[in-house]
Formats: C-alpha cells, sequence, structure tokens
C-alpha cells in the first residue's frame, strides 16, 4: 500500500479492471491505472514482490528485463512518475528472478530470490541496496541448485528472517530453508523446516501468564 492509501498489485497479467497494464497496476479505490508502461521484457516477465520505501516511491522484484523504457535487472523502482534501474539488478543464474523485498529501518531494501550477482558483486540469492549499491549479507544463502529466498521479514530488533527453499547453508552455517541475519552474520532457527518457507509474517506478542512454572498465552475478554 503507498502513503496515500492507493494499492499496487504485480503479478503476471496485461489488464487491469479495464486499462492495459503490464504486470503491475494501481487501485485508488475507485479504478484501476497502469504504472508508466509497467514491466516488460524476457521470457515470461512477472512481478512476484513489492516493496513501499520510506519516501513513498515503490519497488518491484520478479522476473523481467525492462521497467517502463529502462534496462531493469529483475529490479526496479517507480517514483510515481518513472521507473528507474536500481544498478545492473539480478544476474549470474540460468532464470535470475527477485521473489522478495524487505524495507530495513534505515531505508535500505533487501532483495532474495535466486541469483549469484548483483549490480555485478557476487551475493549468493540476496543483497542489500543502499540507494548507490548492492552488497551480499556475508556469504549469502546456498544449497540445490538452484535454491530461492522465497520471503524476508525484518524483525522488531532490526533482524532480517530469510525463508528458502532448498537452501542447507547460511554463511557457511547449516540452515534448513530458514535463517537469521543480525547485520553481520546468519545463523539458524533451530533445525529449521524441512521443505520451501514461503511466506513469513510477524505476529504481534500475546500478554502471557505463567502457570505452574509454564509460559503461556494469556487470554483476556472486553
Amino acid at each position: 500500500m503507498l502513503p496515500n492509501g492507493d494499492l499496487v498489485a504485480g503479478g503476471s497479467f496485461t489488464l487491469a479492471g479495464d486499462a492495459a497494464a503490464s504486470k503491475i497496476a494501481r487501485w485508488d479505490g475507485s479504478t484501476w491505472s497502469p504504472l508508466g508502461t509497467g514491466i516488460t521484457g524476457g521470457t515470461n516477465p512477472a512481478v512476484y514482490s513489492l516493496a513501499v520505501l520510506p519516501n513513498g516511491n515503490l519497488v518491484a522484484g520478479g522476473v523481467f528485463t525492462t521497467a517502463g523504457d529502462v534496462p531493469a535487472g529483475n529490479i526496479a523502482r517507480w517514483d510515481g512518475a518513472t521507473w528507474s534501474s536500481l544498478g545492473t539488478g539480478m544476474s549470474g543464474v540460468a532464470s535470475p528472478r527477485v521473489a522478495s523485498l524487505a524495507v530495513l529501518a534505515g531505508g535500505d531494501v533487501v532483495a532474495g530470490g535466486s541469483f549469484t550477482i548483483a549490480g555485478g558483486v557476487p551475493a549468493n540469492n540476496i543483497a542489500r541496496w543502499d540507494g548507490h549499491d548492492w552488497t551480499p549479507l556475508g556469504g549469502g544463502l546456498t544449497g540445490e541448485n538452484p535454491a530461492y529466498v522465497w520471503s524476508l521479514q525484518v524483525m522488531p530488533d532490526g533482524d532480517l528472517i530469510a525463508g528458502c527453499g532448498f537452501v542447507t547453508t547460511a554463511g557457511g552455517m547449516p540452515a534448513n530453508n530458514i535463517a537469521r541475519w543480525n547485520g553481520a552474520a546468519w545463523s539458524p532457527l533451530g533445525t529449521g523446516i524441512g521443505g520451501s518457507v514461503n511466506s513469513l509474517a510477524l505476529v504481534p506478542a500475546w500478554h502471557r501468564a505463567r502457570l505452574s512454572g509454564i509460559l503461556i498465552p494469556a487470554i483476556a475478554r472486553r
């Protein structure tokens, strides 16, 4: 959702309402409209992930080579009027893609997906954009070929959780499809998940009570 409350939808469509819209469109509460000429290029272009920056700009990730009329390697930014690239984007594998996006507290963007290069820099399936350059998150997330980062979630303390598919290693440490980045190093979440982690959500902390030494959620009635 954009700061003004408008909704943006991304996917693999060419029509939104009655409007021609290539893979991405905006809903203002009554009407669909395209975002410029949208997302195009490559085989079966699509938008898989969206994130809104603190300044209201929108970042779109997916499988594509062009945003508007600008070359864009699977990730691009919409400023409300025009599209722009984020460096040279993601590449390095047969079918590179950005499947997940997250915005850190300082406004940097983290992109996850399937790639080994981000903006010309080696990065294993996850990388950070600071507004000017891409940098890897340590040794990244690796495993079977291809490995994917399907989902990202920023925690209240600023740590980042990555949900993955076919990932067995996070920054050189064993990690089964889910791992945590604390800004400096990766760590596993227990013994992980025995299959792809396609989505993540942060649940607000419940009130809790301790009964006979056991921590339990507290139940309250209004």
